[in-house]
């Protein structure tokens, strides 16, 4: 008995990966944590390694902002190529004793780094409601509400403390054909970084 097998071609999408590794970035204002900001965080934000949960706040490694509650700071990744985004992973800290909450988030996308579309949000008053004690390490997932194609990655963070900690940020999602379309974006659905700036209030 003869048993014949046809194999048909599959595509199969691999994993998520982080896009955003070893990734440039823009940041307004800069970091002005005293105990913590020094020449590598121009680095220190996508270059994969991540603290452990501990009062991380004060290393070298993390990043950190002195800023009044309810103040805006604005990051922007190049991710280098057009590639299709599903989520972005926000490393940061939670220490209620200290004031220190973790941000709420708006992310938008762009492929020409002018015009941005909004993407995503979260919002992490939560914490301020339900505070912990000592310090946590806290891992924003934020999943994008349809998967886009961009290249740039602006991040608007809402401090809902007097100041802000940031430890790492991974962009997931996949490297894209350098002709895709991101098919949710028109001329109505884009503005400029300052204008989705400007309406991040939570």
């Amino acid at each position: 008995m003869c048993l014949s097998v046809l194999l048909l071609p599959v595509s199969v999408r691999g994993q998520t990966q982080n896009l955003a590794y070893q990734a440039p970035y823009s940041w307004s204002p800069a970091p002005n944590y005293p105990a913590c900001t020094e020449e590598n965080d121009i680095r220190q934000l996508t270059d994969g390694y991540r603290l452990g949960d501990s009062r991380g706040f004060v290393k070298d490694e993390m990043v950190g902002w002195s800023i009044s509650a309810g103040s805006h700071v604005l990051l922007t990744i190049d991710l280098g190529q057009r590639s299709e985004i599903d989520e972005v992973v926000i490393s940061t800290r939670h220490a209620a004793d200290a004031e220190v909450l973790p941000p709420s988030v708006v992310v938008a996308t762009s492929h020409n780094g002018n015009s941005f579309v909004w993407a995503a949000a979260h919002d992490s008053r939560w914490y301020r409601e339900n505070p912990r004690a000592g310090s946590k390490k806290v891992d924003l997932h934020i999943a994008l509400e349809s998967r886009r194609v961009g290249r740039w990655v602006h991040l608007i963070f809402t401090t809902n403390e007097d100041f802000l900690f940031v430890d790492e940020i991974e962009v997931m999602g996949w490297p894209t054909a350098a002709g895709a379309v991101d098919s949710t974006l028109t001329a109505s659905s884009m503005a400029s970084s300052a204008t989705i700036s400007e309406t991040a209030t939570f």
